[in-house]
C-alpha cells in the first residue's frame, strides 16, 4: 500500500492519500475511485514512491458521486454534468451575493 505524501495544491501544504485509504473513507468500491478519475471526477497526483495519491476533499466529493450513482442510477457521465452544473450555480451564488453587498453600500453611502 502506498503512503501518504505531501504536496503543495493551491499554495499551501496539502496531503495526498492512497486510492485504498480514500475508498474505505468515502466508503466506495476501490474500483469506483479509478472509474471517476478516469471521468474526470477526481484527480489522482503521483506519489513519490509510487501508486496516486488523492485530497482529502475527494472523500466528498467521491460520497457525493457515489450516491448520485446508487439512488439515482445516474452514469459518470451524466454526474459530471450535475457536478458542473452544481459548481455553476454555486458560482452564480457568489457573484449574486458580491452585487448585493455592492449595492447596499452604494444605496448606504452618502
Amino acid at each position: 500500500m502506498s503512503t501518504t505524501a505531501l504536496i503543495r495544491y493551491s499554495g499551501r501544504q496539502t496531503a495526498l492519500y492512497p486510492a485504498v485509504l480514500i475508498a474505505r473513507l468515502a466508503r466506495v468500491p476501490l474500483s469506483f475511485v479509478y472509474a471517476c478519475e478516469a471521468e474526470g471526477l477526481i484527480q489522482g497526483y503521483e506519489l513519490p514512491h509510487g501508486g496516486y495519491g488523492y485530497l482529502s476533499q475527494d472523500v466528498t466529493t467521491l460520497a457525493r458521486i457515489y450516491r448520485l450513482y446508487t439512488h439515482l442510477e445516474l452514469d459518470l457521465h451524466a454526474i459530471a454534468v450535475v457536478l458542473h452544473l452544481r459548481e455553476q450555480i454555486e458560482q452564480l451564488q457568489r457573484e449574486l451575493y458580491t452585487l448585493r453587498q455592492q449595492l447596499i453600500h452604494y444605496q448606504t453611502s452618502p
